[in-house]
């Protein structure tokens, strides 16, 4: 028999991974990198507010805006309760294209093909900013021209970036949970790997062929922390396995 399966993705996530690493990437030559910087971010829908967290986890400070005054608030909101505590950088939310683009060294639109970024906010950006159409037509015409007379780059983003990466994690993991995932009897000694470990079982790297033993399970999670004679024993019956088959 054949079989076959099926994986699924998330577009979505697709494009925040694409749009993210991409902006890591340009400012991959500054001290700080993107940290410190300010973003704007219009249009905070599903991929707006994704990206408004992975960016502020960063260290950049994100303003992003929604027409929806009441959502926005929400997201806002949402967004800095789960940002990580240490995280200085904050998320702030406007109604006001404009305003959000003041002084920004990023702007991500993000409008669905609706062309709402216009002259007057390229003009006021940092002389220095990146700008990304990532909802693809959501610069006018102006604005288009006035980014080509300041020499500022447009970028769209390319999901087989977000895409390559995803696809090799996937089968990375489907391989791992088939043969590195589970228990089993090897010498007499019960090894896991991946698993929740019970009591006094060996935990390794791989329980098919183990190269590292980590420690014994206590059977709740944690490692024991004194070992007796028969765990000593356990452990020194699989490292003599793992030799054996090192050195054939």
């Amino acid at each position: 028999y054949i079989f076959s399966k099926i994986f699924t993705y998330k577009g979505n996530d697709l494009t925040v991974n694409s749009i993210d690493i991409i902006l890591e990437q340009l400012f991959s030559d500054k001290k700080r990198g993107i940290g410190g910087k300010k973003a704007g971010i219009v249009g905070a829908g599903n991929i707006g507010s994704k990206l408004a967290l992975r960016l502020v986890e960063r260290g950049v400070d994100v303003v992003i805006t929604r027409r929806d005054k009441t959502k926005l608030n929400s997201i806002v909101n949402a967004l800095n309760l789960i940002k990580p505590k240490e995280t200085l950088a904050n998320i702030t939310g406007t109604t006001d294209n404009l305003a959000a683009s003041n002084g920004a060294d990023i702007l991500v639109a993000l409008t669905s093909g609706k062309p709402v970024i216009t002259r007057e906010i390229v003009n006021s950006l940092n002389k220095s900013a990146i700008l990304m159409d990532a909802g693809k037509g959501c610069f006018d015409r102006k604005a288009i021209r006035l980014a080509n007379k300041k020499k500022i780059t447009i970028y769209r983003p390319d999901i087989k970036i977000g895409f390559e990466g995803f696809t090799s994690s996937l089968f990375k993991t489907d391989t791992v949970i088939d043969s590195s995932i589970g228990r089993r009897l090897l010498k007499g000694v019960s090894v896991v790997s991946g698993l929740l470990g019970n009591l006094n079982e060996i935990i390794v790297d791989d329980y098919t062929k183990p190269q590292v033993v980590y420690g014994v399970a206590d059977g709740y999670g944690e490692f024991i922390k004194v070992l007796n004679k028969s765990h000593l024993r356990d452990i020194t019956i699989i490292t003599d396995e793992i030799k054996k088959r090192l050195k054939s």
